[in-house]
């Protein structure tokens, strides 16, 4: 039986419905991953060159500036195969109290470019696919309490309009940023469809929790 993520994520919201921050939760993912699958090993902000990218690299690390370069956020390799997984956590303001733990989540801001990074996410793991030995599959992984990203936009001419990540949504091939700002396209070799899924609620304002997981195959 080969590597199943969405099986670790359905175990991993009994134990974690929330986390305190992307560090937090990817962390979390790592651990649940290990206890699953014991005979993974398992590799964090794991280097990798990759070649012919169509997406600017991060810029505010320096670490992270060369262009050929890429840190997968986690790598899990398992009976001879290698699955990528780049994961993001964007939150909507909550504060609450959690099995004697307190959690103050702060307001993600720039959603529109949010968007932006989640499609990038997804041109990532495709580049991953040829650059590493044993590719099996990739993932990536969104998870929010902000509901507004699972709306479709109002105007369809909207600046990130080609790369919102609502309900249903396709994202296939060459994708513009609508407008005068200098964004560079992105483009991706397969078709994906988001959906996104219930992961947990706490019944509280901002307590619903959705998540989002596109496998990228080779």
């Amino acid at each position: 039986m080969g590597f199943d993520l969405e099986k670790v994520i359905i175990k991993l919201r009994e134990k974690r419905p929330v986390f305190h921050s992307e560090a937090d939760f990817k962390f979390a993912l790592a651990w649940e991953i290990q206890t699953e699958y014991s005979k993974s090993k398992i590799r964090m902000e794991y280097p990798q060159m990759v070649s012919g990218k169509n997406f600017t690299m991060p810029t505010t690390n320096t670490d992270k500036s060369d262009d050929s370069l890429i840190y997968v956020d986690i790598l899990v390799r398992y009976e001879g195969s290698s699955y990528p997984i780049e994961l993001k956590y964007k939150k909507a303001e909550l504060s609450i109290e959690y099995r004697g733990e307190l959690y103050n989540l702060k307001n993600h801001e720039a959603k529109t470019d949010n968007v932006y990074i989640f499609v990038k996410d997804i041109c990532r793991i495709e580049s991953l696919a040829k650059a590493l030995d044993n590719f099996e599959q990739g993932y990536t992984l969104w998870l929010t309490n902000d509901l507004s990203y699972l709306q479709e936009p109002t105007d369809a001419d909207v600046g990130y309009a080609n790369f919102s990540v609502h309900q249903g949504a396709i994202k296939t091939g060459t994708m513009n940023w609508n407008g005068p700002r200098d964004i560079p396209p992105l483009t991706l070799r397969n078709e994906y469809t988001i959906n996104w899924k219930d992961y947990s609620n706490l019944g509280s304002n901002n307590g619903e929790f959705k998540y989002a997981l596109l496998q990228v195959n080779k």
